[in-house]
């Protein structure tokens, strides 16, 4: 797939809030060229959260959040404020852990689905 065709690639998000009854959820479109720093920021104001608290996404066995400078001292993590969502999306990968709250342990389940190219025209800004 060409470059450009990546930055207007978006696809739909389903946020779910784990261990809720009944279950907490939100749906969006989001763009795969956003930072998952960005995604960050969109579950946040998708889930009413107040940026209160540390973060990360796991990915397989990858950890991504905060650059360590910042993380008040937990284990290492990717800074995801450097790594673009396409880049951790395959086929056979569509679904992301996020955690918010290290003391609440928040747990979301991030499932991305229909992954297809924008409409024509329309940038990211």
């Amino acid at each position: 797939m060409p470059v450009s065709d990546c930055v207007n690639e978006i696809c739909t998000l389903r946020i779910e809030l784990r261990d809720t009854k009944p279950l907490i959820w939100r749906q969006l479109e989001v763009p795969t060229a956003i930072t998952l720093k960005a995604l960050h920021e969109i579950i946040q104001a998708a889930m009413g959260w107040l940026e209160y608290h540390l973060w990360e996404f796991t990915v397989g066995q990858q950890k991504f959040g905060l650059p360590m400078d910042e993380d008040w001292g937990t284990e290492p993590r990717i800074d995801a404020a450097r790594v673009r969502l396409r880049e951790v999306l395959t086929p056979r990968k569509t679904t992301i852990e996020y955690l918010y709250d290290f003391g609440d342990d928040w747990e979301h389940r991030l499932i991305f689905t229909n992954i297809r190219l924008g409409a024509q025209g329309v940038t990211i800004r």
